[in-house]
């Protein structure tokens, strides 16, 4: 019930809203995605991205709250 993409800044810019709503559909509950968002932010909350894994981020929050889902 969680997924995680991992791929290149490309990669998402080209695929990531199509494979979102494709897992969504399929059942996700949680969907991460490796990297900053940046200006695709808005896009890919919308196509159901709701976690950004990176650098800096809250990795323990995050890990806590994937239990929750």
């Amino acid at each position: 019930r969680l997924a995680c993409l991992c791929a290149s800044v490309d990669d998402y810019v080209r695929e990531a809203t199509d494979i979102a709503h494709a897992l969504k559909a399929a059942g996700a509950r949680r969907i991460y995605i490796v990297g900053r968002p940046g200006a695709q932010e808005a896009q890919w909350r919308a196509a159901g991205i709701d976690t950004f894994i990176h650098a800096g981020c809250d990795a323990l929050a995050i890990l806590q709250s994937s239990f929750d889902h």
